[in-house]
């Protein structure tokens, strides 16, 4: 990811800031969880853990 700026105003820092944190959850894979990004773990454990209906 790049970094951005200077920016202008405070919209465009929140702007990058909620980039980044969604950057940081999708597509980030972490080497402490076997190269899963946090929602690929997130849905992993949500499937191990929910009940079947």
């Amino acid at each position: 990811m790049h970094h951005e700026g200077p920016w202008q105003d405070v919209d465009q820092v929140e702007a990058s800031a909620a980039r980044w944190v969604q950057w940081f959850n999708t597509d980030r894979t972490h080497g402490s969880i076997d190269d899963l990004t946090r929602l690929e773990l997130e849905r992993l454990d949500n499937a191990r853990t929910e009940p079947l209906e």
